[in-house]
């Protein structure tokens, strides 16, 4: 069972230079090109969580901001057989 954690772009509180409304990623223990750090680094720790965790204790998604506090997240686990 391979787990990762999607991240979508929900809102936007002025003009950011590296994401829009509406990017996804996949973030696992190997994460794509695209995110930046910033964000990455805000994500990190739920994403780490979302990873771990018993899909039975987890319900629903999570937001984070970015550090900016211009970019808005949802993080939801993402489960693969």
């Amino acid at each position: 069972m391979k787990k990762t954690v999607k991240v979508e772009v929900m809102e936007m509180a002025g003009k950011c230079i590296n994401h829009k409304m509406g990017d996804k990623f996949e973030v696992g223990l190997m994460t794509e090109a695209g995110i930046c750090t910033k964000l990455l680094h805000s994500i990190y720790p739920y994403a780490m969580y979302l990873m771990s965790a018993d899909s039975k204790t987890v319900s629903g998604s999570l937001k984070v901001t970015c550090p900016d506090g211009i970019v808005r997240v949802k993080l939801t686990q993402h489960i693969t057989e």
